[in-house]
Formats: C-alpha cells, structure tokens, sequence
C-alpha cells in the first residue's frame, strides 16, 4: 500500500472497482439489490454513499460522478416511478371511462395494465396513503379473472333479460338487433368459446345460445328451403308450389323463392347457380306446355 493511501480509501477503492465490474455485467441493474438471483455485493456500499453524499472527498465524489451514480434511493426513484403512472391512470381513466382498468380497449392492449395488476397483487405492501389514492379514484382491487368473470356475468344477465322480453312462441330466439353490442358479444363467445369454463357454456346453452353465428344459419336456412323447393319441382314434374296451396308450408317455400329473385344482387355466385337449376326447370315446363298448346 502506497504511503498516500489510507486503509479507508483502499477499501473504498475496492467496492468502487467491484461496482465497476458489475456495471459492465449489468449496466441496468448494478444498482439493485438482488442481481441474477444473488445479494449484490456492493449494494450495502452504495447505499452508504448515498447516506454520506456530502461527507465524501472531493476525489471520491467525482469518481461516483463519473458513473453517472445515482443518488437517489431506490425507494425514492420506485416512488416517483409509481407518482408518474398514478397520473398517468387518473388521464386514462377520463379518456377511456368505465374500460379504464380492462386489459384490452378497442382491442388494443391497456398500456397500464400490467402496473394496474401489480397493485392489486401487492395491496398488502403499498403504503396506506397509496391506497387511499387508488380508492378516491374508483379503483377495483378484484383481480384480472374476478373482474372478467363479473363483467362476463353482467353481460350474461342482459342476454338472458333480452331473451325473455323478446321470446315467444312463435319466435322463441328473438332476432337480435345487427351490429348491436349484444350481438358482438354473443359473436365473441362464439369465437372465444374454447376459452370459456364448462359452467359458461352450460349457463348459456341453458338460455338456448346459438352457437352458429348468424351467417351460418342463414345460410343453413337458404339450403334448406333450396333443397325442398328443388325435391318439390322434381316430384311434380318442375313446377313450383302454386301460390294458392292451402299448405302453409308450400306457400313459406314458395314465398322464399319469390323473395331470392328480387334479391338476387345480394346472392352469392353459388346460389345464384342453385337458383338458376330451378328457374331452367320452371321454364322448361312452360316451353313444353307452349309446345303442346302449339300442336
């Protein structure tokens, strides 16, 4: 040891060359008291410099300076971090109204959602005047699958109100309204349905819940009443049921086929080519009835 240089300041040298070290392993994380699972070696020093900022030399000061030390704690430096997204929450809460706390808005990720989780994770180590701060704005300490569950629940609830008001006997599932909020819901269970509990999905099979979107059944009707106007023609000989059959059913497929030919902008090519088989047939009955009447 060289005559300038006492016993404290080799020791002092070697915590600021360990910190060294660790800086260029962890350039981040240096600072903190855990580092990759371990006590950090130099914690406990650091937080000596912080306490004796202004007792340490001249020279010791402007090697810590030269790191860029921090001199704040990290309590202080979480404290401000946690100061900055409380307002930064108080905003969103103004913006985004009652889906401030969810975790998608407008199917876009909550960007404070993960600190929002974190708070209601560790509400038995904040301080009391945080938590006073997170109650007088209305925050929910339920968790992430409580408050999903609970607001599935809700909306569960309308659905069922809807469908009794709306249900009888002749309509026992009740149209619901196009591009209502019910009715994406009820296309989010659809798609979302391998995410849903058994209990879900028997709370809403219980309701009569229709698990085929509203196209598909659409869809499923036009090929039913197709298939049974065309067995109709090709068991009488191509014609189409008359308009004054007493068969309310013959006159529902009747109707259906009137309806296609005034919609047929609204078709698809593939039923635009079905329909085109049961127009030929009709249209040939009537040429070999012409036929006859000619002769």
């Amino acid at each position: 040891m060289g005559n300038n240089v006492t016993a404290s300041d080799y020791k002092w040298q070697s915590s600021y060359r360990k910190l060294i070290k660790l800086r260029s392993m962890y350039p981040k994380d240096c600072y903190n008291e855990v580092l990759n699972g371990r006590p950090n070696p130099v914690y406990s020093w650091c937080l000596a410099q912080r306490r004796n900022r202004f007792k340490l030399s001249p020279k010791h000061l402007f090697q810590l300076e030269q790191l860029n030390f921090p001199w704040d704690s990290e309590n202080k430096v979480n404290s401000d971090k946690w100061d900055v997204c409380f307002e930064q929450l108080v905003d969103h809460k103004m913006i985004y109204k009652e889906n401030w706390l969810d975790e998608k808005i407008d199917d876009e990720f909550n960007p404070l959602y993960d600190w929002i989780e974190i708070q209601r994770n560790e509400k038995r180590k904040l301080a009391k005047s945080k938590i006073e701060r997170l109650n007088s704005i209305g925050f929910n300490w339920n968790n992430a699958a409580e408050e999903k569950l609970a607001k599935w629940t809700k909306e569960l609830n309308f659905y069922k109100k809807y469908m009794e008001q709306y249900s009888n006997k002749d309509h026992p599932f009740p149209k619901i309204r196009k591009n209502s909020k019910l009715e994406r819901w009820c296309d989010i269970q659809r798609e979302n349905r391998a995410e849903l509990t058994e209990e879900q999905i028997e709370q809403l099979e219980e309701l009569g819940f229709e698990w085929r979107s509203a196209t598909e059944v659409r869809n499923e009707t036009w090929d039913l009443c197709y298939d049974e106007l065309l067995e109709y023609a090709r068991t009488h000989n191509n014609k189409l049921p008359s308009d004054n059959t007493e068969d309310p059913h013959l006159r529902h497929i009747k109707f259906w086929y009137k309806y296609q030919i005034t919609i047929k902008e609204l078709l698809t090519e593939e039923q635009l080519e079905k329909l085109s088989v049961i127009e030929n047939r009709r249209k040939k009955k009537e040429q070999d009835v012409d036929l006859k009447i000619e002769f």
